[in-house]
């Protein structure tokens, strides 16, 4: 029997239609199949998913971020290098999209983008700079640039946060 469905997420623009709700669904699956589903997993990652659509059918790309410890383990860099920074989420995943040749030749289309935490004002110029995400509706939990909000939710935690929107905590 499936559990309670996630809260329904804050979006940009305003505008927008309102969110699949197998998107988050979708980021919760991606979480337990990648074992992401403990409180320091869920401070320490963050899921996207796209919603394609291709003549009417769905396809949906999950990603989870790559941790600045999990690169360390990988390449050895200098702790005090200022570029020493993980991979994020939508820009792993709109890579993966972007190279599809059935997406370039617009036969595939980018109809809307769940990220747990808002993007960040990089990933976010990202978004705008790339034509064929620019208009994509995006849709979130976690709006990490504002302290007084966080503050407010889930006790400032993430992790606690972020559980709660999946209604994991009782």
């Amino acid at each position: 029997m499936p559990g309670p469905q996630p809260k329904t997420p804050s979006k940009t623009p305003e505008y927008a239609p309102p969110c699949d709700p197998a998107l988050p669904l979708r980021a919760l699956d991606h979480r337990r199949e990648h074992q992401l589903m403990s409180v320091d997993a869920f401070r320490s990652y963050n899921v996207s998913v796209w919603l394609l659509d291709k003549n009417g059918v769905h396809e949906y790309v999950a990603a989870h971020n790559q941790t600045i410890r999990e690169l360390d383990r990988k390449v050895k860099r200098k702790a005090d290098n200022p570029a020493r920074v993980g991979f994020h989420a939508e820009v792993i995943a709109g890579q993966e999209i972007y190279r599809r040749q059935d997406v370039l030749r617009g036969e595939t289309v980018v109809r809307q983008i769940f990220t747990e935490r808002i993007p960040c004002s990089e990933c976010a110029g990202l978004l705008r700079s790339i034509p064929l995400f620019r208009s994509v509706p995006r849709y979130y939990y976690l709006i990490y640039q504002d302290q007084e909000w966080q503050r407010k939710q889930g006790g400032g935690d993430w992790g606690t946060f972020l559980m709660d929107c999946y209604r994991l905590r009782s």
